[in-house]
């Protein structure tokens, strides 16, 4: 059978992923089974870069009742994890809701993200993780521990050495690195950045092995990437430095880790990934409220129901009903923009990446409901098919389920 020709195959493909069969396709795939729990916006540290403004003065912690509530309807409904996040869990006030997200890690795989404050002394980062472990969260099973480290507020770098050292000793046996990550949020002083991607160097070489030149590099999505691997062996313990959106206090803070990746109007043409969006998940606030996330940035434009008077499987068809959410899951950032510039003409974007124009067009309101009243009234599909008549597949495109 004779290879078909570049032109024989563009037309193939350009019909293959407006076939109503590939569209029903990726609108049935699984969506909104991931779960985020907000542990603030009290929080013991008031970061320059946090993206929702925890801290000390502000006030709000999840509820327990509320949680195990969630937790519960999270279970029979199959949803596949759970994130601790805005505002630091690991502290007393937070440690009735952890113990209860930790009997539920043997249902839902569980991510604890946490800024070290809690590992002071190595006999507290042990007790912290023996307590999760008693509770049935066991990291080196069906966990992962995100660590959060920034160059603009001060936690001493004994704090992560102690945590290294508690992992350890609880965690004997553990590969670290199947369920260790450590995330530097950058920010705008870059020398700053350097010195403590070095400084952390050093404290994993004292806790873990050795770290060398070779693995300082780019991760997948171009993100600065150090890989520590551990003396006894096994996968390697990484440091990421996260490119986040700014919002928040962050929106002051240039988040960009590359010389070359300036400012710069994004136009439709510029997002070439038709690649399957489907949303993935939800957060739940600490007063019960519900909101549709994307998993990268959390927005809070539109929220669609709350835990304490609501069963989670109605707010979860109210979301997938929502044609914005529609739109996002079959044709992800590139639909919403070509939406947003059929509702606004002159709609012009500036940022670093598609990332951005997400942020813009679900941080606006006015916008977000324009959107969605477009896609109500042209059809999610309609779009979706019209969008892809635009798109120029000689350029390099990611198309799957």
């Amino acid at each position: 059978m004779a290879k078909p020709s570049f032109k024989e195959w563009l037309y193939d493909h350009q019909a293959f992923i407006r076939r109503p069969e590939f569209i029903e396709a990726k609108m049935a795939l699984p969506d909104l089974n991931e779960l985020s729990l907000e542990m603030g916006p009290n929080c013991n540290l008031h970061c320059p870069h946090c993206n929702v403004e925890c801290g000390p003065d502000r006030i709000g912690l999840p509820d327990l009742g509320t949680t195990v509530k969630l937790l519960d309807e999270a279970c029979r409904l199959r949803m596949k994890s759970v994130t601790l996040t805005c505002g630091e869990p690991l502290r007393d006030e937070n440690k009735a809701v952890v113990g209860a997200v930790s009997a539920f890690s043997k249902f839902l795989v569980t991510e604890v993200i946490t800024n070290g404050v809690f590992a002071h002394s190595f006999d507290n980062a042990v007790k912290w993780f023996e307590f999760m472990k008693e509770r049935g969260l066991d990291f080196s099973k069906r966990g992962r521990l995100s660590v959060s480290v920034g160059s603009t507020y001060f936690v001493p770098l004994r704090n992560y050495a102690n945590l290294n050292r508690a992992l350890m000793a609880v965690y004997p046996r553990a590969d670290w690195g199947q369920f260790l990550i450590y995330r530097h949020l950058n920010v705008l002083d870059n020398e700053a950045n350097k010195r403590l991607i070095y400084q952390m160097g050093d404290v994993f070489e004292e806790t873990f092995g050795s770290k060398k030149e070779s693995d300082l590099g780019w991760g997948p999505r171009r993100e600065p990437l150090i890989n520590i691997y551990p003396r006894k062996g096994g996968r390697s313990i990484r440091f990421v430095s996260y490119q986040c959106v700014s919002r928040g206090r962050a929106k002051n803070f240039d988040w960009s880790t590359r010389e070359s990746e300036k400012l710069r109007e994004i136009k439709p043409q510029d997002i070439t990934s038709v690649d399957c969006q489907e949303g993935q998940g939800v957060e739940a606030g600490f007063d019960g409220n519900i909101t549709f996330t994307d998993c990268r940035e959390m927005y809070r434009d539109r929220r669609y129901g709350n835990v304490v008077s609501d069963p989670l499987s109605v707010i979860l068809d109210r979301i997938r009903a929502d044609s914005f959410f529609q739109g996002f899951k079959l044709g992800g950032v590139s639909l919403l923009y070509y939406a947003a510039r059929q509702v606004r003409p002159g709609l012009t974007i500036v940022g670093r990446r598609g990332s951005d124009v997400l942020r813009v067009i679900r941080g606006d309101t006015e916008i977000a409901e324009e959107v969605r009243q477009y896609l109500e009234k042209k059809g999610v599909v309609n779009t979706y098919n019209q969008l892809m008549a635009t798109i120029d597949f000689r350029r390099k495109q990611r198309v799957g389920l």
